[in-house]
Order: C-alpha cells, then sequence, then structure tokens
C-alpha cells in the first residue's frame, strides 16, 4: 500500500523502473484534454494495491533529460479496476509533482545482440580478406 518509486541511478532514476513489490501493469498516454482510457488484467489475489504514475512526456527521454512527473494516491485493488477521472490538470488531483533526470539502461539481451553482430561482421571480414589474400598470393606466383 505504498509507492515504492523508481530505481535511483546516479544522480536520477531509471526510465520504467520499479523497485521491491511495484510492477508496471500497462502503460498510456494523457490526450490533449488530460484524459486517458486504459483497460488491464492482473491477478487480484497478488496485485492489492494500485496507483498511477504519469510523466510530462509522450516519448522516453533520452539519457540525463529531465522529466517532470508525479503518481496518483494508492487505490485499493478489486478484480474490476477502473478509475472514472483523473483530473491532470495544474489544479487537478494529479500534477507533476517532482522533475527528476531519467536514464535509460538497455536490457541485457540487447548488448548480446550488439555483440553477435559484430562477431559476425568481423568473421565475414575475415572470410573476405582471406579469400582476398589466397587469389593475391595465387596471381603472384
Amino acid at each position: 500500500n505504498v509507492q515504492d518509486g523508481h530505481v535511483p541511478y546516479g544522480s536520477g532514476f531509471i526510465w520504467g523502473s520499479t523497485q521491491n513489490d511495484d510492477i508496471i501493469l500497462t502503460t498510456t498516454t494523457v490526450d490533449s484534454n488530460g484524459q486517458f482510457f486504459v483497460s488491464t488484467s492482473y491477478d487480484d489475489t497478488v496485485v492489492t494495491n494500485l496507483y498511477i504514475r504519469f510523466y510530462d512526456t509522450t516519448v522516453v527521454p533520452s539519457n540525463g533529460q529531465e522529466v517532470a512527473w508525479g503518481t496518483s494516491i494508492v487505490f485499493d485493488a478489486v478484480s474490476f479496476f477502473q478509475v472514472q477521472f483523473q483530473n491532470f490538470t495544474p489544479s487537478g488531483t494529479n500534477f507533476v509533482s517532482q522533475t527528476n533526470q531519467f536514464y535509460v539502461i538497455p536490457e541485457p539481451g540487447s548488448f548480446s545482440l550488439l555483440a553477435f553482430m559484430g562477431l559476425l561482421i568481423a568473421g565475414f571480414r575475415y572470410k573476405w580478406l582471406r579469400a582476398w589474400w589466397r587469389q593475391a598470393v595465387a596471381e603472384s606466383s
């Protein structure tokens, strides 16, 4: 029943991160009228409380970019959770109350994919150089 927030990183936070028992159920963007609609399902035997975390941006920030953000109150989770109205205007019940730097940390799989591509390119280059060398030696004989 408490908002654990983002994972700290340097002087800011890791974008889209959670701590302890917090999980991200879904993401959405707020329209120009300050409204949104989202529907998601979850296991109400595991999830007992919900809150909305919102940002003053519609894109993932670049590393170190400052983003204003805030959270709603904590709601009790029921088998069908629906927020009828959330006011995201400056005079509303939800407003961006904090500004922090955010960092995007690639997943470990991204590094593996980059390493694989590097090895693949190196292998093709080696094979090409070896064929070129053999041809050069054959022509000089």
